[in-house]
């Protein structure tokens, strides 16, 4: 079973200076983000935007969890695909 566990809701809410029961055992700009793949390392880079500062723990040796199991690519706006089959879409 994978675990994804991130601790940053404190400070990256969108709620400035508004401190949770988090916050004062976890300092508020860090996080510790459990699980590499896609969705963790989409919470890391998120800490990251915001300065602070992450940690990623993964049980596997290397990161991407079942996103490196994908077949099929990962879902995105305005892709080469849609692009060839003239389907109008853009990343707003």
């Amino acid at each position: 079973a994978r675990f994804c566990v991130v601790a940053f809701v404190a400070s990256f809410s969108g709620v400035p200076n508004r401190p949770s029961a988090m916050a004062t055992v976890f300092p508020a700009d860090q996080a510790i983000v459990v699980g590499g793949g896609l969705a963790g390392m989409s919470a890391a880079n998120t800490v990251l935007e915001h300065n602070g500062r992450v940690v990623v723990l993964d049980k596997s040796s290397f990161c991407g969890g079942n996103s490196t199991k994908a077949t099929s690519g990962i879902n995105g706006a305005a892709t080469k695909t849609q692009k060839l089959k003239g389907i109008d879409d853009s990343i707003e």
